[in-house]
């Protein structure tokens, strides 16, 4: 199960869904839109108080086990 608090924790999950949806392997390359994340069910642009912390050295070390795996 995803926490809210662990962002980490979406990255590989969400490159999936992109290798799913593009039906590929690998993707060349993988960027990381917004240097921020919202809470569940927020719609944009976000109200004071939407705007949760971002883990972005986490996110960036979840990225480069991605590469380590061929999946980027």
């Amino acid at each position: 199960m995803l926490h809210e608090n662990n962002i980490t924790e979406r990255v590989r999950p969400a490159l999936n869904n992109t290798l799913q949806e593009l039906q590929l392997d690998y993707l060349d390359l993988y960027f990381i839109h917004w240097p921020f994340r919202l809470k569940d069910g927020v719609s944009t642009p976000p109200k004071e108080g939407e705007v949760l912390e971002f883990d972005m050295e986490g996110v960036w070390r979840e990225m480069e086990k991605l590469v380590k795996e061929n999946l980027v």
